[in-house]
């Protein structure tokens, strides 16, 4: 299978993020970058919470694929210091993240945030932190069932997306109010594709935001 096939090249990725991504206190920093001005690798070592749910999702993958207990308790470790670390109880959302100074970023740009509380609660699904996820990104909701969480900020199309990915996989109806928006004013029939905002400079598609959504038309669930 194409597992087995790329075990090697998966073992070492996953031992890789192990190795030198994995902070002390158990969450991942964000990513080795290859600077051009220089031709090194620089860490940059901000904690996202989302990132947090990518590395949960290759090293619960990565366990299942190939029964190592190490790839399953980095999984579990992490999902449970997200939730506790990176969960403002005061805000009743997830964080952007943690600087490598431990200090902790509660900004939204109106589309960090909402990516977080969908992202994070579809990956984990029932809790009382996804719970308080998708109510914070339902008080998002704009009357024509676009999600606006900052003042001034353009109508994303992956807010809905993370509104209807969180309805999902809490068990809760599908948005339909916010989905049809979503096709009037953000789907580009002629392509497939999907535009990145509903503003007038926002007519860029990309196919990683499309990936997301696709997930949150058809319903699909992680390792469902």
């Amino acid at each position: 299978t194409f597992a087995q096939r790329y075990s090697a090249n998966a073992r070492a990725a996953l031992d890789f993020v192990i190795n030198h991504n994995l902070n002390s206190d158990g969450l991942s920093r964000s990513s080795w970058q290859l600077h051009a001005d220089d031709g090194k690798w620089h860490f940059y070592q901000e904690k996202y919470s989302a990132d947090q749910g990518d590395v949960y999702l290759g090293m619960h993958a990565g366990e299942l694929m190939y029964g190592n207990a190490k790839y399953r308790q980095t999984a579990e470790r992490l999902k449970t210091l997200t939730s506790s670390r990176l969960f403002s109880t005061s805000l009743q959302r997830y964080l952007l993240g943690m600087d490598e100074n431990g200090n902790l970023d509660s900004s939204d740009d109106g589309n960090s945030a909402d990516f977080s509380q969908g992202y994070l609660s579809w990956i984990w699904g029932e809790s009382e932190q996804s719970r308080a996820a998708l109510t914070w990104l339902r008080s998002k909701l704009l009357p024509d069932g676009s999600v606006v969480s900052k003042v001034g900020a353009p109508a994303y199309s992956l807010n809905v997306t993370m509104l209807a990915m969180a309805s999902r996989a809490l068990a809760q109806p599908a948005p339909k109010t916010s989905l049809n928006w979503f096709i009037d004013n953000v789907y580009d029939s002629k392509t497939g594709g999907v535009y990145h905002d509903a503003g007038a400079d926002g007519k860029h598609e990309y196919n990683n935001e499309t990936a997301f959504c696709a997930i949150a038309f058809l319903g699909f669930l992680p390792f469902d």
